[in-house]
């Protein structure tokens, strides 16, 4: 069955090492990882990229079931992001409520079955000479779990967020992460200090381009483009089928935030994939038209705070 890492066995125990409570199901047609989440009005369910399934008919079972299981822990919600579409009939038949995608609605996935020559002929030439060259420059890349290359790559991460107006995890959660089975932390090195690290995680069939950054006094250098491409071509070498680049922005508009990582991550070629995005499934119909309005309310809050 084709599943996102986020609703692998492997994030699983990764949300209950961090204290999370999950329910985890795996079915004929469908499988879900829910994550309990808290508000004050009371908890919902949280799937990420999922119920995962193979055919609308597994999808469908999926949702169902997912909504018996809200209803045993006396759930608000689900909010659920199917992989597959959702039309305005399923919509209707489901009750499910569109809202503000959580994960990104769109991706870009790079075949690995492919010669490498293939791929590599799909990134821009450019950015090609600066992986092939790197050695040359003075860079080394390795894959690290050194504690301090964690700190080098949350700094870089963090600025990153700036330039481009998105919002970070916490620096122990990402530390989380960093010490889990599935992730690798790919570093660029020159005269033997950071200048570009990516944390990825890594499942049987895709490899997944998650945060990191490279330092502005070295861009001249291109290390992050450097690691990307060796993160692909290891990712081929070690029999993975896909790269995902995890989120880019649906539209050509310059002024969208996402913008300037978007033309980053599309010039390693790959095609554009849409998910259905972020949807509720209401439980207790009278608690979620409080907490959608709280939530209204909170959204306008943070955007006159931004002014």
């Amino acid at each position: 069955m084709t599943k996102h890492i986020l609703q692998s066995q492997a994030w699983n125990d990764f949300q209950r090492n961090i204290g999370r409570k999950t329910f985890y199901k795996e079915a004929k047609d469908y499988s879900y990882l829910a994550i309990l989440e808290q508000t004050k009005l009371g908890n919902y369910l949280f799937v990420p990229y999922g119920p995962a399934a193979d055919t609308k008919k597994g999808q469908k079972a999926g949702i169902l079931a997912l909504k018996e299981l809200a209803t045993r822990e006396k759930a608000i919600f689900v909010r659920i992001e199917p992989l597959l579409p959702v039309s305005e009939t399923d919509q209707k038949d489901l009750n499910l409520q569109k809202t503000k995608d959580i994960e990104p609605k769109y991706t870009r996935i790079i075949d690995l079955t492919r010669p490498e020559e293939e791929i590599l002929a799909d990134i821009e030439k450019r950015k090609v000479r600066y992986w092939r060259n790197y050695a040359k420059k003075g860079i080394s890349i390795e894959i690290s779990k050194n504690p301090a290359d964690f700190d080098a790559l949350y700094d870089f991460y963090t600025a990153i967020s700036k330039t481009n107006n998105f919002a970070t995890h916490d620096k122990k959660y990402l530390k989380a992460q960093f010490e889990q089975n599935f992730t690798k932390l790919y570093v660029a090195r020159y005269e033997n200090q950071p200048i570009a690290a990516y944390l990825i995680y890594d499942d049987e069939n895709t490899r997944y381009f998650t945060h990191g950054g490279a330092d502005y006094e070295h861009r001249n250098l291109a290390a992050g483009t450097i690691l990307v491409i060796q993160m692909i071509l290891d990712a081929k070498k070690s029999g993975q089928k896909s790269f995902d680049m995890w989120g880019v922005c649906g539209t050509d508009d310059k002024n969208d935030p996402w913008y300037g990582f978007t033309s980053f991550k599309n010039a390693f070629g790959g095609q554009q994939v849409e998910f259905a995005g972020t949807y509720d499934l209401p439980i207790d119909t009278k608690k979620y038209r409080i907490y959608k309005n709280l939530r209204k309310i909170n959204r306008i809050k943070r955007k006159i705070l931004k002014k």
